[in-house]
C-alpha cells in the first residue's frame, strides 16, 4: 500500500471513530492515547481471528477434528465404546462430542445442525436424512424363567395379547418397531408400563417382575436368569 493510500485509510478510520489516533510532530507520527486503545484491541481481535482460523482448521481435519455423534440408549453400553475404541486405534487425535437420546430425539438433533450423524433405528423416513442400515438384530422376548413362555424357543406376537407387557415409552425406536409389529397382527398388547430409560427397563427384567420386549442388548445386559424367546417375526 502506497503512503497516501494509507494515509486516507487512517483518515477514513479517524472520521468514523470521531478522535486522532495519532499525533503528528513535523515529520513524526505517533500513536496517541486513543490510538493506543484502539491498537490493544485490535491486536486482541486479530488473535482472535487466528484462534477461530486454527479451531475451524482443526474441525474439519479427518486426523484431528471433532465429530458430533449422538446415538439411541440401546446401544450406548455395547457398541458405541466399542466403535470409538476401534476407531481411535487409527485417529487418535480425533475427539468425539456424543449425545444420546430416544429415535426421534436423536433425529431432531441431526436435522438442527447439533450432531455430524447419529446412530438410530429404525429408518426415521425424514425427509433430506439419509439412513444406511448398518447390521440386523433380532427382536427378542425377555421373561422369567419360570414363566409359562420360558420353554419356547419362539414366540408368536399373537401370545402375546393378554401378557402384562414392559417397554420403552414413545419416541424410542423399538417402542416404534414393536408397536408396528403388534399392529401389522392385530394385536393390542397389554402394556403396563411405559419406562422412559433402559436402566429401568433393565430393572425391572433384572427383578423378572414383567415381560419386556426389547432388543438383544437389553435382553443380555439383565440377570442371568432371565429366558431371551425370539419373536416371530424379526426386524430391526
Amino acid at each position: 500500500m502506497s503512503q497516501s493510500a494509507l494515509s486516507r485509510a487512517i483518515g477514513r478510520l479517524e472520521g468514523e471513530l470521531g478522535v486522532p489516533l495519532f499525533d503528528r510532530v513535523g515529520r513524526t507520527v505517533r500513536l496517541n492515547r486513543y490510538g493506543e486503545i484502539f491498537r490493544v484491541r485490535v491486536e486482541e481481535a486479530f488473535k482472535a481471528l487466528d484462534t477461530g482460523w486454527s479451531e475451524i482448521t482443526d474441525a474439519v481435519d479427518p486426523n484431528r477434528g471433532i465429530v458430533t455423534m449422538a446415538f439411541i440408549p440401546t446401544i450406548g453400553p455395547t457398541l458405541v465404546p466399542r466403535l470409538l475404541r476401534e476407531f481411535r486405534h487409527t485417529h487418535a487425535n480425533v475427539r468425539f462430542q456424543l449425545s444420546q437420546g430416544g429415535a426421534g430425539s436423536v433425529v431432531g438433533m441431526l436435522l438442527d445442525g447439533s450432531v455430524d450423524l447419529c446412530l438410530t433405528a429404525p429408518d426415521p423416513r425424514v425427509p433430506g436424512v439419509e439412513w444406511v442400515p448398518l447390521w440386523r438384530e433380532p427382536m427378542v422376548l425377555a421373561v422369567p424363567d419360570d414363566h409359562q413362555l420360558a420353554s419356547s424357543d419362539t414366540v408368536k406376537l399373537a401370545d402375546l395379547a393378554e401378557v402384562p407387557v414392559v417397554t420403552l415409552k414413545r419416541g424410542f425406536g423399538i417402542r416404534q418397531i414393536t408397536d408396528e409389529l403388534f399392529e401389522e397382527v392385530g394385536v393390542t398388547p397389554t402394556i403396563v408400563f411405559e419406562a422412559a430409560d433402559v436402566p429401568t427397563v433393565r430393572g425391572l427384567l433384572a427383578a423378572a417382575v414383567l415381560l419386556v420386549l426389547s432388543d438383544n442388548k437389553i435382553a443380555i445386559a439383565t440377570a442371568k436368569r432371565v429366558i431371551t424367546n425370539r419373536l416371530g417375526k424379526p426386524r430391526l
